[in-house]
């Protein structure tokens, strides 16, 4: 008789099988996460457009783009040397009152109106409009669409590694949860 994984929680399911798979290939390999690389050379107003702001990073920094806030969080080591820089927002759930037209960025900070934190999509130049960005040290703001700014930049890169003990002890927790979905001990 065949042995069938069978599962009534599916989303658990899923999250079981990916923590299994991150173990085994991070233990296997090099960790590879979007890192912040640097700023571009270059001061771009934020209504050229994300490609023109990834193309500007790819200028400066080779196979990098436009960082997310949760890339910028996320960096090992941000670089220093700029005043502000860019970032795309990631917007989190929020519930803002009746008739409030209100976005939060995962970094916490919260701005109002079409087009917050994103300058309309990187679509408009206008003073109206605010943009995300942040600075070498790694502090966000939001700032007018309208002004010059440099772009903050990731690229696919090499992570430090947690020891080797934790992933052996993170795979035996998730083989042990994933013996337990399907009624093993």
């Amino acid at each position: 008789m065949r042995n069938r994984f069978r599962c009534n929680a599916l989303p658990i399911c899923f999250s079981v099988v990916a923590v299994l798979g991150l173990a085994s290939v991070a233990s296997a390999q090099t960790v590879k996460a979007f890192q912040m690389v640097g700023f571009t050379s270059a001061n771009l107003d934020g209504g050229k457009g994300v490609a023109v702001l990834s193309r500007e990073c790819q200028l400066d920094f080779a196979a990098s783009r436009m960082c997310t806030s949760i890339e910028v969080m996320n960096s090992v080591v941000i670089p220093e040397g700029t005043s502000e820089a860019w970032v795309r927002p990631v917007y989190s759930p929020f519930s803002a009152g009746i008739g409030e037209r209100r976005v939060l960025d995962a970094t916490g900070h919260m701005d109002s109106g079409d087009g917050a934190l994103s300058c309309e999509g990187w679509s408009r130049n206008s003073s109206g409009i605010n943009g995300l960005t942040v600075d070498g040290s790694g502090v966000f703001r939001s700032r007018p669409c309208n002004s010059g700014r440099r772009v903050a930049c990731c690229a696919l890169i090499p992570v430090p590694e947690p020891p080797t003990s934790m992933l052996r002890g993170g795979a035996v927790a998730s083989l042990a949860a994933a013996r337990l979905l399907v009624g093993r001990p």
